[in-house]
């Protein structure tokens, strides 16, 4: 009996999207209360917040170098240029 092999499945498309949204969501609500305690001037509060959005920046770098790593070419025809009418008339 051969021994399954098991290979690292690919995220989905939907899977990427979602980590996306995530990690933007929690940018933003970082950002957010960045802001607040930059209103509060509390410098500790401050700091603690940007430490945490750090960790969120490196999982977004590192979200973005996989999915630099994983980019597959086109399969199809593409499509570049200007359309013209066939009839020569000119596109306003």
């Amino acid at each position: 009996m051969q021994p399954k092999h098991r290979t690292a499945k690919r995220p989905s498309a939907d899977e990427q999207v979602k980590t996306w949204m995530s990690l933007m969501a929690e940018w933003d609500a970082l950002s957010r209360e960045l802001e607040a305690a930059r209103t509060v001037k509390i410098g500790r509060a401050e700091a603690a917040v940007l430490a945490r959005m750090q960790t969120v920046k490196e999982r977004i770098d590192a979200f973005l170098g996989r999915a630099a790593q994983e980019r597959r070419p086109v399969k199809g025809p593409i499509v570049m240029g200007t359309f013209t009418p066939s009839s020569g008339e000119e596109i306003d």
